[in-house]
């Protein structure tokens, strides 16, 4: 069993603002958020001026190999319980830390996915249908990027499951309710890990140091006094009565809808040599990409939107890729092609390009996808021929001057009845289930396909010894596509990721022989500038990511640059609570 360890930690909120929502379509391309706070060296006592004393417990003792000699209980943590007629609202919080030990399926993936589970309760017991969020945790708490949200259960809980990449730390979890004794509007706010040290005291959370990092499952554990969920519909809190906070409802007075996740820029990068790792260097197919959903109030997906740029070829083979939903209901798909110039020039040329798995949707500006569709494959970008405009960008010398951006494909899905695309079979470590068919060379068969790890396995003789593996993952331990937080400066053509002297990155071995405890962050420390295709620089010298920004404004949708503002919409204020002494 799992060793746990309890840590407290402080809820800080119940702050007063009334800020409406920003709309800014540079936040889905320009980076994600990360937390960046520093945990307190020595445990801390912080005292609210009305008496209540909580006990912050530094990051750094919630090692795996240190256990607290004793346990908090909740009383020590909290005043004595405030009566039915005052206003204070008590707090007392503790976090149960679960390490999650990789397994023998590490599938390549760079974002840490833990699901943040948190169980409210009162005196009088378990606090039901409490509207609770997460968001990243980030320094600027008035924009955070939400990562999930859900209601408590009739025992008080939620679980709430999480994707976030190796940067973030921590994450904020939130609750918003009322006080039964003044009706006033509430907002309960603060962090929960989910990584620590590997070793007491060393390191950092990025894994950056020798002892590495420990992904962690929070169990966050909140005891109140006079707070209750909303109770019933009350507009300034839920204006269209969906259960979702209007503080953190992106669609305040639609029903249907609730809060809005948008993944923030990565970049997917395939091998095409398959099934041998042959070169290794994991740039023969490279796209930058962003999504963003639209949930239904059960955290369901109405909406799915995303907007692909080619961003490397350096294979003859011909790629297109595509994204497998398994889901039981259909769909109506709008797609826009965009040439690679800041014109932003329509496309039309899609439906001329080959087809290497094809589906009777393909290349249709506006069109109805039924389930065997969704499941065969929806077509996101053609041959990387055409798209790449037949331009090896992986050859060095490749730099600011002779570097070729390819096209962009912008896509917008809504489902007839939300779906949900959480399962094992739609998303791995936060991302949807996107793959490339291609063929080799000028051939036009055989025509080859490969998935990212996690989504499929096989019974395969590896050493001489038969064994269920995933089937895009060599033997050897090499996966034929990976997927890295922001701008992947790739190898360049021939360069084996696995050796830094061919590479530049000296941290990506250590990275996969750790199972991703160690060098989280091995995609940020390029050794030798020479040996990688310098694209975040082009994305600046090239005016890339304005070009990039102007194309998902141009036509299917406007990106918000905060996913959730955590002040008041609509004129109601979350009155504060606490202060700091």
């Amino acid at each position: 069993m799992k060793k746990k360890i309890l840590v407290s930690f402080l809820i800080a909120s119940l702050f007063a603002c009334n800020t409406k929502k920003g709309a800014d379509g540079s936040a889905l391309l320009f980076g994600l958020l990360g937390g960046t706070d520093s945990p307190a060296a020595t445990p801390t006592t912080v005292t609210e001026p009305a008496g209540n004393s909580f006990t912050v417990v530094s990051l750094d003792s919630t090692a795996t190999n240190a256990v607290p000699t004793t346990t908090p209980s909740t009383e020590s943590a909290s005043s004595t319980a405030a009566t039915p007629e005052s206003t204070t609202t008590t707090i007392a919080t503790t976090t149960t830390v679960n390490p999650v030990t990789p397994g023998s399926n590490f599938n390549f993936e760079s974002n840490i996915s833990v699901p943040i589970t948190v169980t409210i309760t009162s005196p009088g017991g378990p606090i039901a249908n409490a509207p609770v969020t997460v968001s990243e945790n980030t320094t600027n708490p008035a924009n955070p990027n939400l990562l999930g949200s859900g209601n408590t259960n009739s025992q008080g809980t939620v679980s709430i499951p999480v994707s976030v990449p190796p940067s973030v730390v921590t994450v904020n979890v939130n609750v918003v309710g009322t006080n039964p004794s003044t009706g006033e509007v509430l907002n309960l706010s603060g962090p929960a890990p989910v990584q620590v040290p590997a070793n007491s005291g060393s390191g950092s959370g990025s894994g950056s140091s020798t002892g590495g990092v420990t992904t962690v499952a929070p169990i966050v554990t909140i005891n109140t006094d006079n707070f209750q969920a909303p109770q019933g519909c009350l507009p300034t809190i839920d204006q269209d009565c969906d259960g979702i906070a209007n503080v953190f409802d992106a669609f305040p007075t639609n029903p249907n809808l609730g809060v809005k996740t948008e993944s923030g820029r990565y970049t997917i990068s395939f091998e095409s040599l398959f099934p041998s790792a042959g070169d290794a260097d994991l740039n023969d197919f490279t796209l930058v990409y962003s999504t963003e959903m639209h949930r239904a109030p059960d955290g369901k997906v109405k909406v799915l939107k995303g907007v692909f740029t080619v961003v490397g070829r350096g294979a003859g083979s011909r790629h297109e890729l595509r994204l497998t939903l398994k889901v039981p209901s259909e769909a109506t798909l709008t797609q826009t092609y965009l040439e690679g110039n800041d014109t932003r020039t329509v496309w039309n040329g899609c439906s001329a390009a080959p087809k290497y798995a094809a589906n009777t949707s393909d290349c249709k500006a506006s069109t109805r996808l039924t389930t065997a569709e969704l499941d065969r494959g929806i077509l996101i970008m053609p041959d990387s021929q055409t798209t790449s405009y037949n331009v090896w960008n992986t050859r060095p010398p490749v730099n600011a001057s002779n570097y070729r951006r390819g096209m962009t494909s912008q896509f917008e899905i809504v489902f007839d009845t939300p779906v949900d695309l959480s399962t094992s079979q739609n998303t791995v470590a936060g991302h949807l289930n996107w793959w490339i068919a291609f063929v080799r060379g000028g051939q036009t068969a055989p025509i080859w396909t490969i998935r990212r790890p996690g989504y499929e396995t096989e019974t395969r003789t590896c050493n001489g010894t038969p064994r269920l593996i995933d089937k895009y993952v060599e033997c050897s331990g090499f996966p034929f596509s990976i997927i890295v937080p922001g701008v992947f400066n790739f190898p360049i053509e021939g360069g084996d990721i696995r050796r830094a002297s061919t590479s530049g990155y000296a941290d990506f071995a250590i990275w996969a022989d750790s199972q991703g405890s160690l060098k989280r962050e091995w995609y940020n420390n390029v050794t030798d500038s020479t040996k990688v295709v310098n694209i975040r620089s082009f994305y600046i010298q090239t005016s890339f990511s304005a070009y990039l920004v102007k194309a998902i404004n141009q036509n299917l949708w406007a990106i918000a640059s905060g996913l959730m503002l955590l002040g008041a919409t609509l004129g109601y204020t979350l009155k504060s609570r606490w202060k700091k002494a």
